[in-house]
């Protein structure tokens, strides 16, 4: 059996040459070009952007930003913890450290519901897990222009409003992740008791 053979056929070459007026125009154009990308670098250095974990809490939309945020995992197996105050759900464990759990609808005077397979715990610490928020459900990340920020409701009052950052147009609550580390009821008060 033969192989058919290819004829080896130079192949063409094409060369364009551009008049002078057209050149001209491809340097006004890249001057353009290189005008209009420093202008849009400009305004992108001016805005003020962060990204932020999103999530729902009821059906309203809530983040923080991601610099509080240590990770978002499933909700395991929940220890109440009796006497409490009701916004704190209990304690869990999180690769072998005990972690508490806060409702922050209890806080921010969300309606609450139950726990489902959608829930998860948004973990928030500044150099380690502190202890975790519950969402009911997690949006994802998102870029925020802190300028789009505005003044919480002023219907938004009592305890919940130190917490609050903001809210944009659309109606995302921004918490203040260092508010939330800061708050000192969100702490227990480890006691050791002395022999006498």
């Amino acid at each position: 059996m033969s192989r058919p053979t290819r004829s080896r056929e130079p192949r063409a070459t094409v060369t364009t040459t551009e008049s002078s007026d057209a050149a001209a125009d491809r340097a006004l154009l890249t001057e353009r070009a290189a005008a209009l990308a420093v202008a849009g670098g400009r305004s992108g250095a001016a805005r003020n952007v962060v990204q932020v974990a999103a999530f729902t809490l009821a059906s309203e939309r809530y983040a923080v930003e991601v610099g509080f945020v240590r990770e978002v995992v499933r909700l395991a197996e929940l220890t109440l913890v009796p006497g409490t105050p009701d916004f704190v759900m209990g304690l869990t464990t999180l690769r072998g450290e005990v972690l508490a759990i806060f409702d922050l609808r209890r806080l921010l005077g969300v309606p609450v519901r139950g726990v489902t397979d959608l829930s998860r715990v948004v973990v928030l610490g500044a150099e380690r897990a502190e202890f975790g928020v519950l969402a009911d459900t997690i949006i994802g990340l998102v870029d925020l222009d802190v300028g789009e920020v505005l003044e919480p409701a002023a219907s938004l009052v009592g305890r919940g409003r130190s917490l609050v950052r903001g809210v944009t147009r659309d109606a995302l609550v921004l918490l203040d992740g260092a508010a939330l580390l800061g708050d000192s009821s969100l702490y227990i008060e480890q006691r050791t008791e002395t022999a006498t």
